[in-house]
């Protein structure tokens, strides 16, 4: 009996900590609280999902996780979504802008990105800047540009926190 009941603690001991360890980062990681400014994508494994601290969700495809070199730089009011190994050339951008600033034209895509509006509170403009195809000169070119999301698909994965 006392066996089984060691055993019975030794199981549910496992089990508790087999749970601990798989739910993931902590909330503070998932919300950009505290976070560096520059993380591997792949430490927001919930879902998928990159929560910025700007206010907004992003669900990243699979096909970045696949890619371990991909990362988030946060700057101001942008987060730039790229392959490390080719830092100069973001995969996708996306910002926040006060309203006047947008709507003033204040805010452009460089050469081969294309700017696109994602969602507009009272105060800001969301947006993302996409990249059209790999720059001369990257490291990888067809992992480049297979790794690059149609505006639909951005799109269709922004959304805006409560």
């Amino acid at each position: 009996m006392r066996i089984q009941k060691i055993l019975l603690w030794s199981i549910s001991g496992v089990l508790l900590l087999s749970t601990a360890c798989s739910a993931g980062p902590p909330a503070s990681a998932l919300s950009g609280a505290g976070s560096p400014s520059s993380v591997a994508v792949s430490a927001y494994e919930s879902g998928h999902l990159y929560r910025s601290r700007l206010g907004y969700t992003f669900q990243y495809p699979a096909s970045w996780e696949s890619c371990a070199a991909i990362a988030v730089q946060n700057e101001g009011d942008a987060d730039t979504f790229l392959c490390e190994k080719d830092e100069h050339a973001p995969l996708l951008v996306i910002g926040r802008a006060p309203l006047a600033s947008w709507d003033a034209g204040e805010i452009r895509a460089p050469a081969d990105y294309t700017l696109l509006p994602l969602a507009q509170t009272d105060t800001y403009c969301y947006y993302a800047q996409i990249a059209d195809k790999a720059p001369p000169g990257i490291h990888d070119p067809d992992l480049y540009n297979s790794l690059l999301l149609p505006q639909s698909e951005v799109s269709s994965r922004f959304s805006l926190d409560a």
